[in-house]
């Protein structure tokens, strides 16, 4: 045990030396909390999908890519009417619960200005379907010609198109029913249509899928959002923490410390316990200069408790220290374990989808991403945000994992190396 005492306090020493250390250890951190704090939103005001409303744009170049939820049809509807048997024709499609519907008042705009607006969105955007309602839909429909009024653009391919023009006709064909009415009585047909169609029943539509029961909202998905990109560069400072720790071990095999620590009965179990115990100080140390960051400089909301998060972060930050010092140790030279670590900390980080959904990957790149801590933690703070049981058990299960593998893997090397 005194062994164990006096070589982590000589490593400690050595290591806070370095005054990189000091670099990744606080300014690397506290990069990324002003990082988030820039607005990536879009200018548009924020908007949370809602059962069966239609939503109201401010910008008619407003990208629905960032603002709708991905499980539904998109629809974005240009409306030049300012009518009310328009609204009433939207709030039907959105009743369906298929289709997300956003509109913009384009009373303003041209035809030509709306079609390149149109031709702008579809490279861009996700939209599926570019709905534009005529400044004289009411007069084509009392006339017997609501097709006249309306215009369809496809714009992401998409088989649920066929499904919202066909959604889109029968709706028309119910309008143009009470038209001649509306027309007849001298009555608003917003009106007649809410007295007529009481006596008509509403299709029942139930979606049958195998996926989960819980949808994540847009702000929560804004919070997964903004806690990748923090476990992205976190994941790189702490990495490199290991690095650092690394080197100290490269350097003693060196300059044969190694030796003449073995010579003082220095167990293997006690020296690699010390780096060990260097890496828990280490990710201490970068976790109070982050929580205490948090508090100080963060401006935006993580939607996880402030004790939550940073638990995620000591955990995630342990196992990257350890693992990055495994790889230091493996690599056995100070610049190509530079290197190293940086290439492990870029495809890990690519591949647990901090980036893009993970969910989208198949395959090779889906197994590859149950092998990297990120996407584990990710899933973890995914779930402390919906609120479902098992988040803390599963922080601890993949805790020990992953640094009963890393460990292992660590101690192999350095007896590999040794042998060599």
């Amino acid at each position: 045990m005194s062994c164990l005492v006096t070589l982590t306090k000589m490593n400690v020493r050595l290591l806070f030396r370095n005054k990189g250390v000091w670099a990744v250890f606080i300014m690397l951190p506290l990069s990324i909390l002003l990082l988030l704090n820039i607005n990536w939103e879009s200018e548009e005001k924020q908007l949370y999908y809602t059962n069966n409303q239609v939503n109201e744009l401010e910008q008619a170049e407003s990208d629905l890519l960032y603002l709708s939820d991905e499980m539904r049809y998109i629809v974005k509807v240009y409306d030049s009417s300012d009518a009310e048997v328009s609204d009433w024709l939207l709030q039907k499609l959105a009743d369906m619960g298929m289709f997300e519907i956003y509109r913009y008042d384009a009373r303003e705009m041209s035809f030509g200005e709306i079609v390149n607006q149109i031709t702008e969105s579809v490279s861009s955007d996700r939209v599926g379907t570019y709905f534009h309602i005529k400044s004289d839909f009411t007069e084509k429909l009392l006339a017997g010609e609501p097709e006249q009024g309306v215009t369809l653009y496809q714009g992401a391919k998409d088989d649920r198109q066929e499904l919202f023009e066909e959604a889109v006709q029968n709706q028309l064909k119910i309008l143009m029913t009470y038209a001649p009415y509306a027309q007849n009585q001298e009555t608003k047909l917003k009106e007649v249509l809410e007295e007529a169609l009481i006596t008509i029943p509403e299709k029942e539509i139930k979606t049958i899928s195998t996926a989960p029961s819980w949808q994540m909202s847009q702000q929560q998905k804004n919070a997964r959002t903004n806690i990748s990109l923090s476990f992205a560069v976190l994941a790189l400072a702490f990495a490199l923490g290991g690095v650092f720790i690394a080197h100290t071990v490269i350097e003693e095999r060196e300059n044969s410390v190694l030796t003449r620590i073995a010579l003082c009965d220095v167990t293997k179990a006690a020296y690699m316990g010390s780096k060990l115990v260097i890496s828990l100080i280490a990710t201490i140390f970068q976790t109070a200069v982050i929580a205490i960051g948090f508090r100080l400089l963060l401006q935006i909301s993580l939607g996880l408790r402030y004790t939550d998060y940073i638990l995620i972060i000591f955990l995630l930050g342990f196992i990257c220290n350890v693992c990055g010092l495994c790889v230091g140790i493996l690599v056995g030279n100070v610049m190509s374990a530079n290197f190293a670590v940086f290439l492990f900390w870029m495809f890990s980080t690519l591949v647990a989808g901090l980036y893009f959904p993970a969910a989208e990957m198949t395959g090779l790149l889906r197994v590859l991403a149950g092998l990297t801590p990120q996407k584990w933690f990710l899933n973890i703070a995914e779930m402390l945000l919906l609120q479902q049981k098992g988040g803390y058990t599963l922080m601890v299960l993949v805790t020990i994992s992953f640094l009963m593998v890393t460990a292992s893997i660590g101690a192999v090397g350095m007896q590999m190396k040794e042998r060599i």
